[in-house]
């Protein structure tokens, strides 16, 4: 965690070396806190931008999986199978 009395920060790639006065302010920043070893020991807040690229992707997927669920469903439909012809076999 410490290098002297150094806290050891990372945001993406960038690793940074800043003094324990600053953490809050990293942490605000998106910085995570680590240890020698890379292990995250303190998770920095999120950025907007991250936000939105996560939401963006999570929306994607929701898409996805509603076409096929979708899809699904229509196939059903169309072989005759429901539920009741699930309960038979």
């Amino acid at each position: 965690m410490a290098v002297g009395n150094m806290l050891r920060v990372l945001k993406g790639n960038q690793e940074t070396l800043i003094s324990p006065a600053n953490k809050d302010a990293y942490l605000k920043k998106g910085y995570s806190v680590i240890d020698e070893n890379g292990t995250v020991l303190e998770k920095g807040t999120k950025t907007k931008h991250a936000v939105e690229e996560e939401l963006k992707a999570a929306n994607k997927r929701i898409a996805e999986l509603e076409a096929e669920n979708a899809r699904l469903k229509g196939e059903d439909k169309k072989s005759g199978k429901g539920k009741e012809s699930k309960l038979l076999e």
